[in-house]
Formats: structure tokens, C-alpha cells, sequence
């Protein structure tokens, strides 16, 4: 089970830009929130990002460099907790937005169970989730049942169990080429 371990923590990245030490740059940031959950051998690692409208992780943006500061918080949270666990592996779990907006739901004469559903849906975290391991069932233990659709995370199961289409996932690997594409990037 995740809990959370860190808020609002502030990082500090130096770059540097080429050989003349003229060339650098520097990125500083604050991390909203950052949850863990530890077994005998690993660290998990998810980072929250607050945001006051829904925000939704987008590939394309990422690419052209309009949207890193989720995978920047991502590698920031990794590089802190690997000096912290030493002995671990520390593993990417998810980089999310959460909606901290008070959502309005629109329907006519709705049940509390229809209603508190319906809210549960606008609160979906958005954003990426790594799908090796499990990781899933440890953000949403709903997800160890075929045929589901997370309330709390943006990712879906077919009857066999399989990720539907649409669901915001990627594997670990992944996770370390968006690490390696922001820092080529932000050079």
C-alpha cells in the first residue's frame, strides 16, 4: 500500500549545457506529493502533481517539450529516494495529476450511490502508471478483478484481465527513456 512520504519538496538541478562552464543551466521545482510503498526488496515511487483543473498527461506535448514537469518530478522523487533506500531497487509507480477542484456533476434526481460514483470519475487521477509488477492492484486493489475500471487511477481491464485501450500506462523502460528524452531535451 502506498502512503504518503513527502510534501511539497523542493529540488534544486544543475545542467550542464556543454564544456564551457558558461553553459548551464539551472531548474528548480516542488514536488507536491510523493507516496511509497515498500516490500522486502523495492521501493515503489509515485509523484502527484496538484492541479487546480483536470490535467491530462499527453504524449505529443511531452515530445515537443510543452509538458515535462511531471517526468522531471519523476526523476527528481527516484534520485531522492534511491539516496534514502540504498539496498532497494526503487521503481517508477506512477507520475499523476490530481484534480483539486470541487467537481460538479451533472444529472437529474440521482441516487447517492449514482452520485458519489459520478464524483468518484471527475477525481480519477491522470497521468501515467507503470504497469510491470503489480503496481496497478498496489494504487487500486479493484484492478484484481477482471472487467474493471479504476475510480482512482485512469486505467481499465478487460475479461481477461488485459489493459483496455485508453489506459494511461507504461513500463518501467519507458519510464527511464521519458527520464533520458527530458534531460536530452531541457540540454
Amino acid at each position: 500500500m502506498f502512503t504518503p512520504k513527502r510534501f511539497e519538496m523542493g529540488f534544486y538541478k544543475n545542467l550542464n549545457l556543454g564544456a564551457d562552464e558558461d553553459m548551464r543551466m539551472s531548474i528548480r521545482g516542488r514536488i507536491d506529493r510523493i507516496d511509497t510503498c515498500e516490500t522486502k526488496d523495492k521501493v515503489y515511487v509515485k509523484v502527484m502533481d496538484y492541479k487546480s483543473g483536470h490535467k491530462k498527461f499527453d504524449v505529443v506535448s511531452f515530445y515537443y517539450g510543452l509538458q515535462l514537469q511531471l517526468v522531471v518530478y519523476m526523476e527528481q522523487a527516484l534520485e531522492k529516494v534511491k539516496k534514502e533506500h540504498k539496498n532497494k531497487a526503487v521503481v517508477p509507480a506512477a507520475m499523476l495529476y490530481y484534480a483539486v477542484s470541487d467537481p460538479i456533476v451533472k444529472g437529474q434526481k440521482l441516487s447517492e450511490e449514482e452520485l458519489q460514483t459520478m464524483l468518484q470519475k471527475e477525481l480519477t487521477m491522470r497521468g501515467l502508471v507503470n504497469y510491470e509488477n503489480d503496481i496497478c492492484t498496489m494504487l487500486d486493489s479493484d484492478l484484481k478483478h477482471v472487467s474493471v475500471s479504476s475510480d482512482v487511477i485512469a486505467v481499465s481491464t478487460d475479461k481477461n484481465g488485459e489493459f483496455k485501450k485508453g489506459s494511461e500506462i507504461c513500463s518501467t523502460e519507458e519510464f527511464e527513456k521519458m527520464s533520458s528524452f527530458v534531460n536530452r531535451k531541457m540540454q
